[in-house]
């Protein structure tokens, strides 16, 4: 039987010494700054940590194959339908360190349907928004929503949460 991996193994991605080989040589030649990168690498794991810690309250978020899995474990052995609703932007999902993470408040707890109203509400948000930026409005508190964030509101007041996203249309149109 093979034992699991850990969450730091199942982090390690494989090729990645023909990729330091060419980071060498862009840092050798003087292309690209470390400093800079490493500046940039590191704002980018404190917004990762501080998504984790925001849509805790809300259920928290898991790599894309861990949402799979749930999948499977409730009878669905074809992930087609996630894979679908994540290539037409249906649900919000983002890449960091070359994996895609899920927020878990948008399915039901039951059966991993997504929760009603979702799609309307991510439709509502502007097309330039990032991946990360759409996550990000989600996660955060809205003052259109009592200060509450949209993920938490989301299963008790779809409607509102959409009128708050067609707001947030409105103001990145202008």
């Amino acid at each position: 039987m093979q034992t699991p991996k850990t969450h730091q193994e199942s982090a390690d991605t494989p090729g990645t010494a023909p990729q330091a080989a060419r980071a060498e040589r862009l840092f050798a030649s003087g292309a690209v700054d470390p400093g800079r990168l490493l500046a940039q690498e590191m704002r980018k794991n404190d917004r990762f940590v501080d998504l984790l810690n925001a849509f805790r309250p809300s259920g928290g978020l898991a790599r894309v194959t861990e949402v799979a899995a749930r999948f499977q474990m409730h009878g669905v052995q074809e992930v087609s339908p996630l894979a679908g609703w994540i290539s037409r932007r249906e649900v919000i999902c983002f890449e960091w360190q070359s994996r895609l993470w899920l927020p878990l408040f948008q399915f039901n707890p039951v059966g991993l349907t997504l929760r009603a109203g979702l799609g309307d509400i991510v439709a509502e948000l502007p097309e330039v928004y990032s991946d990360w930026e759409v996550a990000t409005w989600f996660a955060y508190p809205n003052p259109l929503l009592e200060h509450r964030a949209p993920a938490d509101m989301l299963a008790v007041a779809a409607a509102q949460v959409r009128d708050a996203a067609r707001v947030e249309r409105s103001m990145a149109a202008r």
